[in-house]
């Protein structure tokens, strides 16, 4: 019995073994390259030969292009179990090369540096030559290269421009366009006065108005006669009835709603009592 019990035991053990170490493994396959560490100690080394010790200690192939090293430059670097990226960093300051990661390497490359663009800004107000107000929405607008911009409802414009020589063009509709060479090299007020252009000879339309017709091309009369033919309410002749008795006019709820006439609404009907517009017939 005791003999089983250890039996089991040693194979506890076993197993917990393996485990523990099929997860280092996993851990170790899924870090990244720059995470690797490293123990190593130089001193006053060319940097490619420094590059060579820290892939040989991190197994990490490390790719780079010998023109960018600087063959002066001397290094140092003292690691214990130091990650392979940080000892990178440590080796390559005061340079221009910086790291990235290319699956299972590390790639050296030069970090490009972008000058940040001086520019300036153009503003002012574009107003009236004559009468000095400032006018709307107005243009203002370089040639080349071709940046523009407008004024505002109080005819103030702004445009913002690289440091460079421009040549500025004002422009609005009726007048005449005004420009400016300027050599740009800092924020500058222009205020800009247009003239009107040359206006256009007066034109005059010459024709006639036409007349209108007293009559509707479509006319149909109803003579009075026509009103004995059909029942009258308290002895009197009913005009409204005999119209709903004609081809394509009809009326709404029992006769009370209107006329609609050919599938119009009763708002649509014109209807004159000498003259006189009826609104309730």
């Amino acid at each position: 019995m005791v003999y089983t019990l250890r039996y089991l035991g040693i194979l506890e053990v076993f197993t917990i073994s393996v485990v523990a170490l099929c997860f280092t493994n996993q851990l170790h396959a899924q870090s990244l390259p720059d995470e690797r560490r490293v123990t190593t100690e130089f001193v006053e080394i060319p940097i490619d030969s420094a590059l060579l010790i820290l892939s040989a200690e991190s197994g990490v192939g490390i790719s780079y292009d010998s023109r960018i090293i600087p063959p002066d430059k001397k290094v140092t670097l003292s690691a214990n179990h130091l990650m392979l990226g940080l000892a990178l960093d440590n080796i390559l300051v005061d340079t221009d090369i910086s790291y990235g990661i290319v699956g299972n390497q590390i790639v050296l490359k030069i970090e490009e540096i972008v000058a940040p663009v001086r520019v300036a800004t153009i503003s002012g107000y574009l107003k009236d030559a004559d009468s000095g107000e400032h006018l709307v929405y107005a243009n203002a607008s370089s040639i080349e290269p071709v940046y523009g911009t407008s004024s505002n409802e109080f005819g103030y414009y702004s445009l913002t421009l690289p440091v460079g020589v421009y040549e500025i063009q004002y422009s609005y509709v009726g007048y005449e366009t005004h420009t400016v060479d300027l050599d740009l090299t800092e924020d500058i007020v222009i205020d800009a006065e247009l003239s009107t252009s040359a206006l256009l000879n007066e034109v005059v339309i010459f024709g006639e108005v036409p007349k209108e017709s007293k009559y509707s091309e479509d006319f149909a009369e109803m003579p009075l006669e026509m009103l004995s033919s059909l029942p009258s309410l308290a002895g009197e002749p009913d005009i409204i009835r005999l119209a709903q008795s004609r081809a394509g006019v009809s009326s709404q709820v029992d006769g009370f709603g209107g006329l609609q006439v050919r599938g119009g609404s009763a708002d649509q009907n014109l209807i004159l009592l000498d003259g006189v517009p009826v609104y309730n017939t």
